[in-house]
């Protein structure tokens, strides 16, 4: 942490010197591990516009490989290069934060942070979620630096306001802004409200969604990285779930959180199933749009199947549990889903036909109110607003 804090000095210094390029962007998301989320679909739709000085990060080498097979940009691993490049861009683009996703510490104190983070949060998050008092390792969060706290009291808040880079947040709404404000400690002018590029694509090729092709992908629960079977725990029947599947020609997949793991005697039990199978791919949305009904607890993505027409259900598998031991919500639950709500998986497939069940029109204020913009691929909208917090417009090259 102290070398970061020497580093970002250095370089706030350096920034007197060298200026930013105009049209230099850079995107990453999740710590540089993986390709997806908001800015996996900006940083692609950029591409295709006008691809020139436009990159993505990362650390790992296989997503390296993959984005220069597609033909776009991408730059891996600390070298000089790289290093220059964050020195010299306009704006940089992550879904966490700039500091996790790209080389934070290189980047120039006049570059612009656009931070489109990773869903609508349904749980607390950010200084909201630390005010709990639960361990870091539940928030998922690094082990708090006992050093960098203890030079926190005795410099001036100056000092570290300094520090900080210009970030801009995205959220899809006025109540959304609302919410990061509060957990990121910024105020009004910080937010850029607008769509979520992620969903472009499902709004693109909606209509192709499977009948009873269901998906669950709850939140993560307990310490980050930890083996958790969150389907026994709460009445999964491995049988029942493969009968009433079969009799009404349905299917069911599992996608855990990348922070939770089944145990791998669960896993070769479904693996013998034809109706429930494991999705352990990379990026959700690439697959979000097939499916005709999504189950989750306390995820984003239940914002995300409201925002793009998908029938969707609250589980709320062990509620007061994850409340006491995990975190707190900033809604009710009957404020989210104002339907009767499954109490654990042996009621879900009991009553199946009733879950399974259509009920968008019941949802649209829900979805009014945390999606606020149309049926319809944002990208491009973004890309103005972001211009404007650049001082310029932006220009569609593709359609001139």
């Amino acid at each position: 942490m102290m070398k970061f804090i020497f580093t970002r000095l250095v370089i706030f210094l350096l920034s007197v010197f060298v200026p930013t390029k105009k049209g230099l962007f850079i995107f990453g998301s999740w710590f540089g591990k993986k390709y997806g989320d908001n800015t996996r679909a900006l940083f692609e739709h950029l591409s295709n516009i006008q691809p020139e000085n436009v990159y993505w990060y990362t650390d790992n080498e296989k997503i390296a490989s993959k984005i220069i097979a597609s033909g776009n940009k991408c730059i891996s691993g600390v070298n000089m290069k790289n290093i220059f490049l964050h020195l010299r861009a306009e704006a940089v683009f992550c879904n966490c934060s700039a500091n996790s996703d790209l080389l934070g510490g290189y980047i120039n104190k006049r570059t612009k942070v656009f931070n489109l983070w990773h869903g609508t949060p349904m749980k607390k998050i950010g200084k909201d979620a630390v005010k709990s008092g639960l361990s870091h390792t539940r928030l998922g969060m690094s082990k708090p630096n006992l050093t960098l706290s203890l030079i926190k009291k005795i410099l001036p808040s100056t000092f570290y306001n300094f520090l900080k880079l210009d970030t801009y947040y995205l959220a899809s709404s006025p109540e959304v802004s609302k919410i990061l404000q509060g957990a990121m400690g910024v105020n009004e002018e910080k937010i850029i409200i607008c769509g979520y590029p992620k969903l472009d694509k499902i709004f693109i090729e909606s209509g192709y969604a499977e009948p009873y092709k269901i998906l669950y992908a709850p939140t993560y629960r307990g310490e980050y990285n930890s083996e958790l079977d969150i389907l026994t725990m709460f009445g999964f029947n491995i049988e029942l779930a493969d009968k009433v599947l079969k009799e009404n020609k349905a299917t069911l997949t599992i996608r855990l959180h990348p922070a939770n793991k089944l145990p791998v005697a669960v896993i070769n039990r479904i693996n013998n199933t034809n109706t429930i199978s494991i999705d352990n791919e990379d990026d959700i949305y690439e697959s979000l749009g097939k499916y005709s009904l999504v189950i989750t607890d306390y995820s984003s993505v239940y914002f995300d199947a409201l925002a793009v027409g998908i029938n969707v259900l609250i589980a709320p598998f062990g509620y007061k549990d994850y409340l006491e031991n995990d975190r707190d919500l900033y809604f009710s639950l009957s404020e989210l889903y104002p339907e009767r709500m499954p109490i654990d998986w042996k009621d879900f497939f009991e009553h199946f036909s009733y879950f399974a069940s259509n009920k968008r029109e019941q949802f649209s204020s829900i979805r009014n109110k945390f999606y606020s913009f149309p049926y319809a691929p944002c990208s491009d909208k973004l890309l103005s607003l972001v211009y404007l917090k650049l001082g310029r417009e932006y220009v569609n090259k593709k359609n001139y």
